[in-house]
């Protein structure tokens, strides 16, 4: 999913339950629904390196132009 992917779901969400804007934001802990989090980070972007290795952007450890991915959690 990219990033427009998902903010078009969650305006769509706002749009038909502006309720939700106020309630507290969770991510599911795995994809079967066993466990759920609350969300306590905002979005950073960064690399993601073979599907598992997220480098948050920093001059240091992550290029600009190295930037594909963005965390939300």
């Amino acid at each position: 999913m990219t990033f427009n992917d998902y903010l078009d779901h969650l305006n769509a969400l706002a749009k038909k339950h502006p309720d939700l804007l106020e309630m507290r934001v969770i991510a599911s802990a795995d994809t079967e629904g066993n466990h759920y989090h609350g969300v306590a980070f905002t979005p950073e972007f960064g690399k993601l390196s073979s599907g598992t290795d997220f480098y948050p952007y920093d001059r240091k450890t992550c290029k600009k132009k190295d930037i594909n991915a963005l965390c939300i959690n």
